[in-house]
């Protein structure tokens, strides 16, 4: 890591390839959603109807896990090409930093040392503690695997205010103000020269073996989508350093995550144009109880929506992408229809579509792909709490939560 100063081209340049990544990025995350859903839910609904000590049993759960760690790749690469912050808590840092002190201590050697200086009362941050492990984490490993002796890794943290010209010598999307500043240092290597002149110009590059060069990219995209950013340093004692600028959280409040119950015979409508994915989604939740009718287009679904009028559905489960009229414009046709109208999104990735649809997507909320039996019930019985609270409160106008 070095200065971005020293880089063969300047921040804005680096910028933009990476954004011509991502856009690349962001369609390969949504097909491979889609396609992994569908491994992921049948093989995990066949594992409950092979006998356990079958050979049937062992092969469908190897296919169960390599689906998973197709998973985790398109989950890296959503996190490195979306552009759309999460609607989150307000997370301390401190906590985040002590987690990643704990995963990592057991595989430092004996003579590498960790010092962790990370005050408890800094403000708290607009990224969700997962999202904050997940850049420590990258930043923290690469450390690790920049030290092929003894040496020491550093991660320490304090308020700091940024100002505009600081900012346009970042990578992301941070703004002039205060933040946390946040360093993650190592007494390692460093980058070779040919790292130098490859890294960032070519937004996947990787000096590792075996690795796919995601852990930049995406410590970049989930910055970028949050309103934070970092440089990458060069000091003159040798090592490196990344320095993060992260951004404060106002007025948010904690939401809990609810724990997935039984559906109750709540009757839901589901739209997705992917055979394998309406299928699945259509099968997990009638086993769970739920009232299910399936569609694959957006025009069907006003039509079936219309037709149960006398016995309505509590929720509409829609896809974003789908031909002649995506699911951000269903869900407004069917809240012109009826005001009660409840919907859940599901996508591997929308966000040209999200850009315009700030409206739709302030009152309901956006389950990604691939998602797997637990997270799918969990996200349809979250909107369906949702949806009963609104009818409770007299169909007044959709609450302003926010979001970041």
């Amino acid at each position: 890591m070095h200065d971005l100063d020293n880089y063969p081209e300047k921040p804005a340049d680096c910028q933009r390839r990476l954004e011509d990544a991502a856009a690349v990025a962001r369609r390969l995350a949504h097909d491979f959603g889609n396609i992994l859903t569908g491994i992921l839910g049948f093989s995990e609904l066949a594992l409950k109807h092979a006998p356990a000590s079958s050979p049937l049993h062992r092969f469908v759960q190897e296919t169960h896990r390599a689906a998973q760690e197709g998973a985790e790749l398109t989950h890296q690469l959503q996190m490195f090409s979306c552009r759309r912050a999460t609607r989150t808590r307000p997370a301390r840092l401190s906590a985040a930093a002590e987690a990643e002190a704990v995963r990592l201590r057991p595989l430092l050697s004996p003579d590498v040392q960790l010092q962790v200086s990370v005050p408890a009362d800094l403000p708290l941050l607009a990224i969700a503690e997962e999202l904050l492990r997940t850049v420590l984490g990258q930043l923290l490993d690469n450390a690790r695997e920049a030290l092929t002796g003894p040496g020491m890794i550093g991660l320490s943290a304090r308020p700091a205010l940024v100002s505009k010209v600081e900012c346009s010598g970042l990578l992301g999307s941070a703004e002039p103000g205060p933040c946390v500043e946040v360093c993650v240092s190592d007494t390692g290597t460093g980058l070779s020269p040919e790292a130098r002149r490859h890294l960032f110009a070519q937004p996947f590059y990787s000096s590792k073996p075996r690795h796919r060069g995601l852990g930049l990219a995406m410590v970049y995209g989930i910055l970028h989508a949050h309103g934070g950013g970092f440089r990458l340093e060069s000091p003159p004692a040798g090592g490196t350093v990344a320095r993060l600028y992260l951004p404060l959280a106002v007025g948010l409040a904690p939401t809990p995550l609810p724990a997935p119950p039984p559906g109750g015979g709540a009757k839901v409508l589901v739209v997705d144009d992917d055979p394998a994915v309406l299928r699945l989604v259509g099968a997990t939740l009638a086993s769970a109880g739920y009232q299910v009718q399936t569609v694959s287009c957006p025009v069907q679904a006003l039509d079936s929506y219309t037709a149960a009028a006398r016995e309505p559905f509590q929720l509409v489960l829609s896809d974003v992408r789908m031909p002649r009229m995506n699911g951000f414009d269903l869900a407004r046709q069917l809240l012109r229809h009826d005001a009660n109208a409840n919907v859940l999104f599901m996508s591997g990735h929308a966000a040209p579509e999200l850009t315009q649809a700030s409206d739709i997507v302030r009152r309901f909320e956006l389950l990604p792909k691939p998602f797997q039996a637990e997270a799918l019930l969990r996200a349809v019985r979250t909107a369906l709490d949702r949806g009963a609270r609104r009818l409770s409160a007299g169909n007044g106008p959709p609450s302003e939560e926010t979001i970041v």
